[in-house]
């Protein structure tokens, strides 16, 4: 099995090659698990999250396709929306009205999929492993992840192990789709330096 992290033309992780081989195969695999799990997120087309030119991706493949995330990038300045701002209905700068948010960088990370036949394999640890790495890489002041809530405490353990020093729950009471419980704002930086509360 070989994890691969790729991206788009702006992404630090940007590889033509990968984007073209193994991209629209994760966006059909993203797709068929969230519909049998019913929870439709996802369309067989890529989204524009998908298309923004700071995405990246974490692949995972043993000759096909097997698994994957998204992680979509907000830079200073950028036209780059969130699908959370969708499902949320208010853009970032609302739900942090006291941060200067145009001026950081965010990230949101979702999509998150294994095909059944790698499910139980403990790949989720290293998944978050490399989350966490590729997040530092970008430089991100804060990041958001949207989660299942059978997910929610994995995510925050891995957080705490992988060097986040705030995490915030947020709960989900506007959604359009009623699955998500939460909405995880966490960051690398201290309370004193950036106030996620």
């Amino acid at each position: 099995m070989q994890i691969i992290t790729s991206g788009n033309k702006n992404s630090p992780f940007y590889n033509p090659v990968f984007q073209e081989k193994y991209l629209s195969k994760y966006i059909n695999l993203r797709y068929e698990i969230f519909t049998s799990l019913n929870r439709p997120h996802y369309t067989p087309e890529p989204e524009s999250y998908d298309l923004y030119d700071d995405t990246s991706f974490i692949y995972f493949v043993d000759k096909e396709v097997l698994g994957g995330r998204r992680i979509v990038l907000h830079k200073p300045n950028s036209n780059t929306k969130l699908k959370t701002e969708q499902s949320i209905l208010k853009p970032i700068s609302k739900v942090y009205p006291y941060l200067n948010t145009e001026n950081l960088t965010y990230a949101e990370l979702g999509g998150l999929c294994f095909h059944p036949s790698i499910q139980g394999q403990n790949l989720s640890q290293k998944l978050y492993e490399l989350t966490f790495v590729m997040l530092q890489q970008l430089d991100c002041d804060f990041f958001i992840a949207e989660t299942v809530p059978e997910n929610t405490d994995r995510m925050i353990k891995n957080a705490q192990l992988n060097g986040v020093k705030q995490i915030v729950q947020k709960p989900e009471d506007t959604s359009e789709d009623g699955f998500h419980d939460y909405r995880i704002f966490m960051s690398f930086k201290e309370k004193s330096e950036l106030d996620l509360q």
